[in-house]
């Protein structure tokens, strides 16, 4: 009955009851076969749904690697965590989908398995593509030096310029190269040659800087080619930074201060919101249409997130306050975040 449902499911999907159902089964599946044998039923359930429902998909591979997260399970926990990093990249959640992505590297590395080291690369090719859609071409640069450090490490076949990650990887590698020459600041032209300097990618893009040192001087400088390249170029390496998103109805648009520590801070919550509301997608919400700017401020002596409302009659504002230590209990930062988002 458990392997006919996964044929069922991009229609018992919809049903009432369905959630319940596949859960009691896979429940019976692992008292039987085993974890991992119930992670293998999500994630082919996962794949039969996918094209109907991009957000039940995620809810079921999330169900995967909690079942594979065991054991010999962990690499097959990575590959499930890597894939629901791509879909959230389709819906245009670039920091979930980050989030997620260097999940999957984590798990991947602990899980000491090939199966697993072999994704670090993709992971951390995941992690360049959101930051170069975002505009953070720096921290894009310096993906695309770990992607290189990972595939030297745990990749048996050496770098080849024609694969699809390849690709990608020099397309984006190039724009930020060329970007960084044209900006005029030799402090970011020369932090990102640091990072990329003898490696294979970096002699590789050699044959397609001409052409995009012509897409940019076609009259395209670093402010008019933002629209040109889908965002701000190298906006990680101004003095605040923000980001603009749309779900639900609402428009999101969270800045803050580019230090590190409050960087860390608010891209952890702004992957906390958009996973919140990709979950809350799957339910038909009545909800009124509304601007929300949030700004994510840290501080010293906060031992708890602070939520602080700004009067202001056109739109919804709000100053979200951190506390500024990052070495304490994770699952207690994490539920900070979602304190602050089912807050807001």
């Amino acid at each position: 009955f458990a392997n006919r449902l996964v044929k069922w499911a991009p229609f018992a999907s919809e049903m009432n009851g369905y959630e319940d159902l596949v859960r009691h089964c896979d429940e019976l599946a692992q008292a039987r076969e085993g974890k991992q044998a119930a992670a293998q039923r999500c994630i082919r359930r996962a794949s039969a749904i996918r094209s109907r429902s991009i957000t039940r998909a995620i809810h079921e591979l999330n169900a995967a690697k909690v079942f594979a997260f065991q054991g010999d399970g962990v690499a097959l926990s990575a590959v499930a965590t890597l894939q629901v990093a791509h879909w959230y990249d389709e819906l245009g959640c670039l920091l979930a989908a980050k989030y997620y992505a260097l999940a999957a590297a984590y798990l991947a590395v602990t899980s000491e398995d090939d199966r697993g080291l072999r994704i670090v690369s993709r992971c951390f090719l995941q992690c360049l593509e959101c930051d170069y859609q975002l505009g953070f071409w720096r921290q894009a640069a310096d993906f695309a030096y770990l992607n290189e450090r990972a595939e030297d490490m745990f990749c048996a076949t050496p770098f080849d310029a024609t694969s699809r990650e390849a690709g990608v990887l020099m397309l984006y590698t190039t724009y930020v190269v060329v970007a960084a020459e044209r900006s005029g600041s030799k402090a970011l032209s020369d932090y990102v040659h640091s990072r990329l300097a003898g490696t294979p990618i970096f002699e590789a893009v050699d044959e397609l800087r001409e052409e995009a040192r012509r897409v940019l001087e076609g009259g395209i400088g670093i402010q008019d080619g933002e629209a040109v390249f889908s965002g701000p170029l190298f906006q990680d390496a101004v003095r605040e930074r923000q980001v603009h998103w749309h779900g639900l109805g609402v428009d999101f648009v969270v800045t803050w201060n580019g230090q590190t520590p409050v960087t860390l801070a608010a891209e952890q919550f702004l992957a906390t919101l958009q996973t919140v509301v990709v979950e809350l997608s799957r339910w038909d919400l009545y909800l009124l249409p509304v601007r929300d700017e949030v700004e994510v401020r840290t501080s010293a002596g906060a031992d708890q997130v602070e939520i602080e409302s700004v009067p202001d009659n056109r739109k919804s504002r709000w100053v979200v306050t951190f506390p500024e230590h990052t070495d304490g209990d994770p699952e207690h930062r994490h539920h900070q975040d979602v304190a602050a988002v089912v807050h807001l």
